[in-house]
C-alpha cells in the first residue's frame, strides 16, 4: 500500500488526530509534532489554525515540507522547527526507515542508515516564539512522545492544549504517556482508543 495514500486515509476518514471534543477549532495555535509531508498542517490550517508550529527532524521530510508549504511560512501561518522535540535541548542519533519515510525515530531502532538531529523541547520552543497561547499537540513522533511531553510540561500546565498523542509505538506507552500528561495537568479529562490518547 503507497505510504502517503495510507496516512491520508487515517487522517482524513479515520480521523485518529482527531475527535471531539479534542479537535482543531477556528484560530488555534497548533503544534504539530512529528510534521512529515505536513498532511495534519495542513489539515489544521483548512480548519482555521491561526498557527501551526510542525517539529520536523528528518532531513528529507523537512525539504519537503518546506517546499510544501513555502507560501505559508512566508505568511508566518506555518513556522518549520527543525528538530526533534526531546526531554531537553542537545543532539539525537536518528534512524532512517529506507522503505518509511514516517518511521524515523530516535527511539525505535529500524536497519537503515543514521544521522544526528539537532533536538529542542517544546517549553523552550514557545517561550523562542513568543506564544501567547497553544491550544492543540499532535504528538505522533515514533515512541519518543514520553520524553518530548517532559520537555512540555510548563506549556501542558499553563495554556491546557487539547492534545492527542500517540500510545502504539512501546509497550508500555499507554500508561507512560498519559502519566506524563497528567503528571502536568491532573485535571485533563482523557479518552483512549488502541493507538491514541485524547486529552482536553
Amino acid at each position: 500500500e503507497d505510504l502517503f495514500a495510507h496516512l491520508l486515509g487515517e487522517q482524513l476518514e479515520d480521523h485518529i488526530y482527531q475527535r471531539d471534543p479534542v479537535a482543531v477549532r477556528p484560530g488555534d495555535v497548533v503544534l504539530d509534532v512529528g510534521g512529515h509531508l505536513g498532511t495534519f498542517t495542513r489539515i489544521a490550517l483548512r480548519q482555521g489554525a491561526r498557527l501551526v508550529v510542525a517539529f520536523e527532524p528528518e532531513p528529507v521530510n523537512r525539504s519537503c515540507f518546506q517546499r510544501t508549504f513555502q507560501s505559508e511560512i512566508a505568511e508566518k501561518r506555518v513556522v518549520l522547527v527543525e528538530a526533534a522535540a526531546w526531554s531537553e535541548p542537545g543532539e539525537l542519533k536518528f534512524t532512517i526507515w529506507p522503505d518509511n519515510s514516517a518511521g524515523a525515530s530516535s527511539v525505535l531502532t529500524h536497519p537503515g542508515s543514521s544521522v544526528a538531529v539537532p533536538a529542542v523541547t517544546i517549553d523552550d520552543t514557545v517561550d523562542r516564539l513568543g506564544l501567547e497561547r497553544v491550544d492543540f499537540i499532535k504528538l505522533d513522533i515514533e515512541g519518543a512522545e514520553r520524553h518530548a511531553l517532559r520537555g512540555a510540561r510548563r506549556t501542558l500546565a499553563r495554556f491546557g492544549p487539547r492534545v492527542v498523542a500517540c500510545v502504539y509505538h512501546l509497550f508500555d506507552d499507554p500508561l507512560v504517556v498519559p502519566q506524563r500528561i497528567l503528571e502536568a495537568r491532573p485535571s485533563y479529562q482523557k479518552f483512549t482508543t488502541w493507538s491514541q490518547a485524547y486529552f482536553y
